[in-house]
């Protein structure tokens, strides 16, 4: 595991960019399916600045925070909770993160998590954030309420919670640019960098671009 991990730092360059033959190789192996890769954005907020984002909050929508016992009653086809991501989150539950649930008349919609003072990278590996910033992550949103704006609303309301609690900072990732985008528009988080995410034949590796980790680390300074 650890050659491999090594294998795939070499290949990742500083700026998050594969390049040349890494490239093209790394490629035909994803189409076969023997090697993934996906880039998640990095984005941060400084919760001084919060300006909440005006949102028509649905008729019948409620937040609670959800216990052990809400995560037992999760199923992997509604709500994307198999085995092991259950037994992932009561771990993270025991280590005194939180997880915000969304629900439209009485129905569960969707969670929110957060992990205060820490970042996950993946299931096995986490990189230390300053006791003043929280990393928010595992968004979401059933499918059959997807398009009904709902993770808005959900954002307000872990925002507003953190920024109460007397924290400054949230982290987050995202797949995808126009997500990157909304968040900035709409809360004004700002992009930091990347982290590529690599997968081969059941190993799996996160690699955090040094600007990131370089602009994370001096937060806790």
């Amino acid at each position: 595991m650890k050659d491999f991990k090594s294998k795939v730092r070499r290949i990742y360059r500083k700026k998050g960019v594969v390049k040349g033959t890494s490239k093209c190789l790394l490629m035909v192996l994803s189409r076969l399916g023997i090697f993934r890769f996906s880039r998640k954005i990095v984005c941060l907020l400084d919760l001084a600045n919060l300006t909440l984002s005006s949102s028509r909050v649905p008729s019948g929508l409620t937040f609670r925070w959800g216990e052990a016992e809400d995560i037992l009653k999760m199923d992997a086809k509604i709500l994307d909770y198999d085995k092991k991501g259950k037994e992932y989150s009561l771990a993270r539950l025991r280590s005194n993160d939180k997880f915000l649930m969304g629900l439209l008349n009485g129905e569960v919609v969707g969670y929110l998590w957060m992990m205060p003072g820490a970042m996950e990278l993946n299931m096995r590996r986490h990189f230390a954030l300053s006791e003043n910033m929280v990393y928010v992550y595992k968004a979401f949103i059933q499918k059959k309420f997807r398009g009904k704006n709902l993770i808005i609303p959900s954002m307000n309301y872990i925002l507003s919670y953190l920024r109460g609690k007397g924290y400054r900072y949230v982290v987050t990732c995202v797949y995808s640019p126009v997500l990157g985008a909304l968040l900035k528009r709409r809360f004004g988080f700002e992009r930091l960098g990347e982290i590529v995410e690599f997968s081969c034949l059941g190993k799996e590796v996160s690699v955090m671009s040094k600007d990131v980790s370089e602009k994370l680390e001096r937060f806790r300074r």
